[in-house]
């Protein structure tokens, strides 16, 4: 189980303000996608939304897409989304989807509801202990188990050829 409570285990990765701009009929256009270049490599997340001028009865802040890249059509695809609450603190665990468990990489996106007139948006990634393991950490326990394995059977035929050769010894007298 991971223990969220240590603040080294987290990484800020997004810190973004933004604020819808007046449109031409003099009301407020809807404050497009944050669309940052961080990229995550873990699956685990804690998001912060926040709005300095909306009503404290607003609940919806937007909704975090996770975008990932793909090899056919269209170079990035949507992999999931998650709602966001205003004014709270969430831990959100992204899909794990990648085959390359060594190599996850994928993207946020944050698109806030059309009426929030300002919104910071804020995510940590988490990188502590309780990770789902990756394909490259199982590889490398499964070749230090085999490694093990293989210098204990070493070490056990040599043990076997010591006996013998002491049966023979014991024997021969």
């Amino acid at each position: 189980m991971s223990n969220f409570a240590n603040p080294t285990d987290w990484r800020l990765l997004i810190n973004e303000r933004r604020q819808a701009l007046p449109g031409s009929n003099g009301r407020l256009r809807p404050i497009p996608a944050i669309e940052p270049d961080a990229q995550f490599t873990y699956p685990i997340v804690l998001v912060h939304v926040s709005s300095i001028n909306s009503p404290a009865s607003w609940f919806l802040a937007g909704e975090f897409l996770q975008i990932g890249l793909t090899s056919v059509g269209a170079s990035y695809a949507q992999l999931a989304s998650r709602k966001a609450t205003l004014g709270r603190y969430q831990i959100i665990q992204f899909s794990d989807v990648s085959y390359d468990k060594s190599n996850l990489r994928y993207l946020l996106s944050f698109v806030p509801q059309r009426y929030i007139p300002d919104v910071t948006v804020r995510v940590w990634e988490y990188r502590g202990i309780g990770q789902p393991e990756t394909l490259g950490e199982i590889s490398n326990k499964i070749g230090a188990t085999l490694s093990a394995v293989q210098s204990n059977k070493t070490s056990i035929n040599e043990l076997k050829a010591k006996i013998n050769r002491l049966n023979e010894l014991i024997g021969g007298e």
